[in-house]
């Protein structure tokens, strides 16, 4: 368990300022679900009401406005936890892929926890590698989970794979204790 800290008003402005002006990656997980919605990342303050997170698609399986979800932020080497509820979306008449959604979630009047991103794993270095298969371009891999974070994961392979930035790939995986 990380640290608990409860920040000022001013604080958690300069905190949350800082993670926009860096467009720190973040996530959302729908609290009692296994689902987690990520690649996105901070875009937008509403000081006192909400943050923006941006990186959503609309075809995404977002929860509905007042779902209480846990929203992670990755600003430097920390990785920071709190409990917020997702508030109406910012969903323009517009196409899709012009003008994906904006996700709202509301600001952060609970303790936020802090984690040092290298604690946040699911699997390291020191543990053995967990079985995954790699979906990509018609082709399924044998692969090993080498790493995961709440931000991030490190995927061994046998063959060696290049990918293009933001190729969709998909990895499956069965975490202990978990669905895959």
């Amino acid at each position: 368990m990380g640290q608990v800290r409860h920040l000022n008003r001013e604080q958690l402005e300069g905190l949350l300022r800082k993670a926009k002006e860096a467009r720190s990656p973040a996530s959302i997980r729908a609290l009692g679900s296994p689902r987690l919605l990520g690649d996105l990342e901070v875009c937008g303050l509403e000081a006192g009401h909400s943050i923006h997170l941006m990186g959503a698609k609309r075809r995404d399986q977002i929860p509905p406005p007042g779902t209480e979800v846990t929203l992670s932020l990755l600003l430097g080497d920390e990785v920071i936890t709190a409990h917020t509820n997702l508030l109406e979306a910012i969903i323009s008449n517009e196409g899709d892929t012009l003008f994906p959604p904006i996700l709202r979630v509301g600001w952060l009047e609970r303790g936020l926890e802090f984690h040092r991103r290298g604690d946040v794993r699911v699997a390291t270095p020191d543990l053995p590698p967990l079985k995954a298969s790699l979906a990509f371009d018609g082709r399924i891999l044998e692969a090993r989970l080498l790493n995961l974070t709440e931000t991030g994961m490190g995927v061994g392979l046998e063959e060696v794979l290049t990918l293009v930035p933001h190729a969709r790939v998909e990895v499956e995986v069965l975490l202990p204790g978990e669905p895959p």
